[in-house]
């Protein structure tokens, strides 16, 4: 995937594939929302507000990929309506630090497909 400089100088990329549908990540100073970040399911867009420290980026960023993830494998039917922001918001936080103190296990998943010829 393609990566983008945001406003603080840090590269970020500007796809993102859910399921079998490709978001482009925009980011920007306004996502149309009123939120830092926004997922728009019938456009295929993420959007993310470019004046966020780098690692609220990567949160948000993290978070609207939950979201996509929720919507694509249909988890409203578990989900409450009242508990979806919530289950989003925590599970950003803690994918985020999973993936930032063990840096081995996106190697091991990157191998993974390489052993298996994807």
């Amino acid at each position: 995937m393609k990566k983008v400089i945001n406003n603080i100088g840090g590269e970020m990329i500007n796809k993102v594939k859910i399921g079998e549908y490709i978001y482009t990540v925009e980011y920007g100073k306004n996502t149309g929302s009123g939120y830092i970040g926004y997922i728009d399911y019938e456009k295929g867009k993420i959007k993310i507000k470019n004046t966020l420290h780098y690692r609220k980026t990567i949160e948000t960023l993290l978070h609207e990929i939950i979201h996509g993830i929720v919507d694509y494998y249909m988890l409203r039917k578990v989900i409450k309506d009242d508990y979806e922001e919530y289950f989003v918001d925590v599970m950003a936080k803690a994918i985020h630090a999973l993936l930032k103190d063990n840096p081995e296990l996106v190697e091991d998943i990157i191998r993974e497909d390489n052993l298996l010829g994807k």
